[in-house]
C-alpha cells in the first residue's frame, strides 16, 4: 500500500499529505486540454484563476522536484486565416504540442466553393519549434504578409475566397478545419480575418464559428505569433510605457509576458512624425528579454532618473517623440502593438504625460484604444523599470486571497530577480500593512510599513542580493496576517 497520508503515532489520524505524493501526483496527471478549457470557464464565473494549471512548472519551482509541466494539444493548429483584398491571402498554422514538429507530415487542402472533393494539397517542410507559428501567404501577397511568411507560394491552396474551406492533413488524415466543409457558397469569412481564440489548442475536423474571433478585411496585426491562454501565455511584448517629459526626458517600456525570454533582435521601434505621412526609419532593438521583465529606452539626453533605469540611451530619432508622436513595436517588420493616434495629425494625445499601460491589457493592440492606458502627470517616472498584467501576477493575484478587511494585494513578478513590488488598493480607511520578508529560517531580510490611504500604495524591493530559492512573504493589516511563498530565481 502506498502510504499518501503520513498518520499521527498516537490516533493514527492522517495529518497532511506527503509532499513526494502531491507532487508524484501532479506528473502523473498533467493538465490537458479539457482541464486547460474547464479552467478557462470557471475564470470566467469566478474572475480567478488557478495558477498551477496555467503554470504547472510553479510547483517544482516553490517545493523543488522534478515535474513534467506538459500542458501539450493534441497536434498542430490553423490559428489565422486571412481573406483579405486582391492576393492578401494567408493562413497561419501553431504549434502548442510541447515539442518541435516536423512539418513534413502535413497538408493543406482547399475545399473550392464548398463542394467536392478536397484538392491536390500544398505539402509543408521543415521544422515548427513549439510555441511558434509557420505562415504561409500568397506569392502575390503585400509586404506585410510577405515579410511575415515563412513559405510564399502561388499553389492553388493559398488562392481561396470567404466560401473556400481550408484543412490541415496529417499523413493524409484531416486533423483541423476552417470554414464549412460542403457549405456551398455559404461565405463564412468573405473580407475577413479570422484568428482562433486562445483558448482553442486542439484541432477539430468540424467548423465552430465559435472558435474563432473575426476581423475586418486586411487586418494583418495578428499574423506572425498566436498566443494561448491555456499555458498563461501573452501573445508578445507589449509598450508599457510611453514617458513625454520635459526637455529631453523621453522613454518608452517594453514588456515581455510571454511565458519565455524573448530575443529583441526580431523587434524594432518606428515614429510617425507629427501624426501624418509614413512610418520614419527603424531603431532595432537587440539582446534578450526575459519573461517578466521590461527593457527601457531612454533619450541619452534625459536626465538621471530614466538614464538610470535605461536599459538602452540614444540620440535615435525615434526617441525624440512628442505629445503627438505615435510610437510603434514592430515585429520582422509587421506592426503589431501602438501607443498614439497614427495619422492623427496634430492631436496631442500624449503631450507633457506619462502613459502607463493597464494591468489588465496582456496583448499587444496595432489601434491605439486609449482606455488601455492610465495617464499620469508630466515627468512621473515612478513606474518606469518595472510592469505586471493581471494574467501573469504571482499566485497572491491569482488565487484572489484577500487579507483583513479586504484589502486586496498582490506581488509581481514571482519568480523574482533582483526586483519585487507588493502592490495594494487604494483604501479610506486609513489602515496601514506592514510587509515582511524573511527566509525558510525565519530571518528577517527586508521590513517596510505603508499607507494604504495614500495614491497606490505599493512597496518595491531593489537589489535584492539573495541566494536563489523560496522565501516567505509577510504581510499584516489590522491585526490579520497572511504569508505566501516567493521563488527567488
Amino acid at each position: 500500500m502506498i502510504d499518501y497520508f503520513p498518520s499521527n503515532n498516537n490516533t493514527q489520524d492522517p495529518v497532511h499529505a506527503k509532499l513526494s505524493t502531491l507532487l508524484q501526483w501532479h506528473n502523473d496527471d498533467p493538465v490537458d486540454a479539457f482541464e486547460e478549457r474547464r479552467h478557462d470557464i470557471v475564470h470566467d464565473y469566478q474572475g480567478n484563476r488557478n495558477p498551477f494549471i496555467d503554470h504547472p512548472e510553479w510547483v517544482c519551482e516553490i517545493w523543488g522536484g522534478t515535474c513534467s509541466t506538459s500542458t501539450s494539444s493534441d497536434d498542430l493548429i490553423i490559428s489565422e486565416y486571412i481573406e483579405g483584398s486582391s492576393y492578401n491571402k494567408a493562413i497561419e498554422i501553431a504549434n502548442q504540442t510541447g515539442a518541435s514538429v516536423d512539418l513534413s507530415d502535413y497538408t493543406l487542402k482547399k475545399q473550392t466553393n464548398g463542394s467536392g472533393s478536397w484538392s491536390s494539397g500544398l505539402s509543408l517542410s521543415g521544422t515548427l519549434a513549439d510555441g511558434a507559428v509557420y505562415v504561409i501567404a500568397h506569392s502575390s501577397a503585400g509586404t506585410t504578409l510577405s515579410n511575415a511568411a515563412d513559405l510564399s507560394t502561388s499553389n492553388s491552396a493559398m488562392s481561396f475566397n470567404g466560401n473556400d474551406p481550408i484543412g490541415l492533413f496529417k499523413d493524409g488524415v484531416l486533423i483541423d478545419i476552417v470554414g464549412t466543409f460542403d457549405g456551398g457558397s455559404s461565405n463564412f469569412a468573405k473580407d475577413v480575418t479570422l484568428v482562433r481564440k486562445d483558448g482553442i489548442t486542439v484541432g477539430s475536423t468540424t467548423y465552430s464559428s465559435s472558435d474563432w474571433d473575426s476581423y475586418s478585411q486586411n487586418e494583418f496585426s495578428y499574423i506572425g505569433a498566436h498566443g494561448s491562454s491555456s499555458g498563461g501565455s501573452i501573445s508578445d511584448l507589449i509598450i508599457s510605457e510611453y514617458i513625454e517629459g520635459s526637455s529631453y526626458n523621453k522613454a518608452l517600456e517594453i514588456a515581455n509576458f510571454t511565458g519565455s525570454s524573448v530575443s529583441l533582435s526580431d523587434y524594432s521601434l518606428k515614429k510617425q512624425t507629427n501624426g501624418s505621412g509614413s512610418w520614419g526609419s527603424a531603431l532595432t532593438l537587440s539582446g534578450t528579454l526575459n519573461d517578466g521583465e521590461v527593457y527601457v529606452i531612454a533619450n541619452n539626453s534625459a536626465g538621471s532618473t530614466l538614464s538610470n533605469a535605461a536599459d538602452l540611451s540614444t540620440s535615435n530619432s525615434v526617441m525624440s517623440f512628442n505629445g503627438n508622436d505615435p510610437i510603434g513595436l514592430f515585429k520582422n517588420n509587421v506592426l503589431i502593438d501602438e501607443v498614439g493616434t497614427y495619422n492623427g495629425g496634430s492631436s496631442n494625445f500624449a503631450k507633457d504625460l506619462t502613459l502607463v499601460r493597464n494591468s489588465t491589457v496582456t496583448d499587444p493592440n496595432s489601434t491605439y484604444t486609449t482606455s488601455e492606458w492610465t495617464t499620469y502627470s508630466k515627468d512621473d517616472f515612478s513606474y518606469i523599470g518595472s510592469h505586471s498584467t493581471s494574467s501573469k501576477r504571482s499566485i497572491v493575484s491569482a488565487i484572489n486571497d484577500r487579507v483583513g478587511s479586504a484589502v486586496t494585494w498582490s506581488v509581481y513578478p514571482n519568480p523574482f530577480q533582483d526586483q519585487i513590488t507588493i502592490e495594494f488598493e487604494s483604501s479610506t480607511s486609513g489602515e496601514m500593512a506592514e510587509v515582511i520578508l524573511v527566509d525558510l529560517a525565519g530571518h528577517q531580510l527586508m521590513q517596510q510599513s505603508v499607507n494604504l490611504n495614500q495614491a497606490k500604495p505599493s512597496v518595491r524591493w531593489n537589489n535584492l542580493e539573495m541566494t536563489e530559492g523560496v522565501y516567505l512573504l509577510q504581510v499584516r493589516i489590522q491585526g490579520e496576517t497572511q504569508f505566501f511563498k516567493v521563488v527567488k530565481q
